[in-house]
């Protein structure tokens, strides 16, 4: 049974299950009749909450029903199961350095970290940092040899109830859900250089098609029916509305962190941004390629579902040679085939081969997200993503 010198959970993820990371804000959606929205957010720092299967034997087992006994609503510390790094040099006891290749962007100011040897297990408070090295508040207990194990720790409090399974006398199979204790998180991001549109971030992210896009289409409508003859309807908002639900999978590491910090940086449902419809609804013109700054759509349904709507008013083209660019839509005009025209010239020809979609003004249409980790190099997030009326340009 390793050493603790704090209320350290010796919980240990069984990955056949997952680890799940949970992030939530707060916000305050007023919509109006015609579909306008004001939002206020109500919570600036995401809650957070892990849940994870664990299976524990003997001393393992017996200590954590030993910390449920004692208190539930106590705090706890538990590893972040996929926030982890490995020392690169031996740490002496006493001391207060521990070595990296390099600090991983999780390792800040003020962040709890939990370091776990062969004989011990220690939550460390970080105080300093540089490229490759961290300070803690604390003396090291025991000797680090190369490779220690260092997680994020997180501090958090038990459920008020918890049903853990008994395989036999010894061996126990709990499956936890632990609230992180709010204000005790310290915000960490991962640096991604940010691309923007017209003063909003540009979310390009595609979905890998592994689960697949679900386009939900909805016209909030009065009607009027006596329950004789015809009834009358009529539609109230300037558009139809339309969520977007992505799944993203497989993503390394880094590419998941991306993910997070975009929904931390947008608030949940907070903020607004930019991001494409993943759908090819466009289809440029084989054979007509009008201007610099226009290309041509050919048949009538085009600019009759488009022209003037207030959800579709600018779009990005990606082309062939990985390039790709955002552009105001000015109109759609056309009786027979669409001309669309657009604020700026395009970089590049619009051809049969550019894949262009529109671009929706848009935000996160819940206030919580869930990373599964499958492993700490594998992991699975959705976004749901409501799309708005385009403001005007500024």
């Amino acid at each position: 049974m390793l050493t603790r010198n704090a209320r350290i959970l010796p919980l240990r993820a069984d990955w056949s299950n997952g680890v799940l990371a949970e992030y939530g804000f707060k916000t305050e959606v007023f919509t109006s009749r015609d579909g306008t929205e004001q939002r206020t957010a109500r919570r600036q720092v995401a809650r957070q909450a892990t849940e994870v299967a664990s299976n524990l034997r003997r001393g393992a087992a017996a200590r954590l029903e030993a910390d449920m006994a004692k208190s539930m609503i106590e705090p706890v510390f538990t590893r972040a199961e996929w926030l982890q790094a490995r020392t690169t040099a031996v740490a002496a006891s006493g001391s207060s350095v521990l070595t990296f290749d390099a600090v991983p962007f999780w390792i800040v100011d003020g962040v709890k970290v939990i370091a776990t040897t062969g004989t011990h297990e220690d939550l460390l408070t970080v105080s300093a940092t540089t490229a490759t090295t961290v300070t803690v508040e604390e003396a090291i207990s025991t000797e680090y040899d190369v490779a220690t194990v260092v997680h994020k720790a997180l501090e958090a409090r038990f459920p008020d109830t918890l049903s853990v399974t008994a395989i036999t006398e010894t061996i126990k199979q709990p499956r936890i859900r632990l609230e992180v204790i709010p204000g005790t998180e310290v915000e960490t991001f991962s640096n991604t250089p940010l691309e923007t549109f017209e003063g909003r971030e540009l979310f390009l992210k595609k979905p890998n098609w592994r689960d697949t896009v679900s386009l939900d289409f909805a016209e909030p409508r009065d009607v009027l029916d006596p329950g004789l003859g015809r009834d009358f309807m009529a539609a109230y908002r300037r558009a139809t509305q339309l969520t977007v639900q992505c799944g993203y999978t497989g993503m390394s590491f880094d590419k998941a962190h991306e993910l997070v910090d975009f929904f931390m940086r947008q608030r949940g449902r907070r903020n607004a941004f930019w991001a494409p419809v993943w759908s090819r609804n466009i289809q440029p013109s084989e054979t007509v390629v009008v201007g610099d700054n226009t290309f041509q759509v050919d048949g009538p349904d085009f600019a009759a579902a488009y022209d003037g709507n207030p959800l579709y008013r600018a779009m990005v083209a990606f082309w062939p040679d990985g390039g790709h660019q955002a552009n105001r839509v000015t109109s759609v005009t056309g009786a027979a085939d669409a001309t669309v025209t657009t604020v700026d010239d395009w970089d590049n020809p619009i051809e049969e081969s550019t894949r262009i979609f529109w671009l929706a003004y848009a935000r996160l249409n819940s206030d919580v997200i869930g990373a599964q980790w499958l492993t700490t190099q594998n992991c699975e997030i959705t976004l749901p993503i409501t799309i708005l009326y385009a403001p005007d340009p500024e």
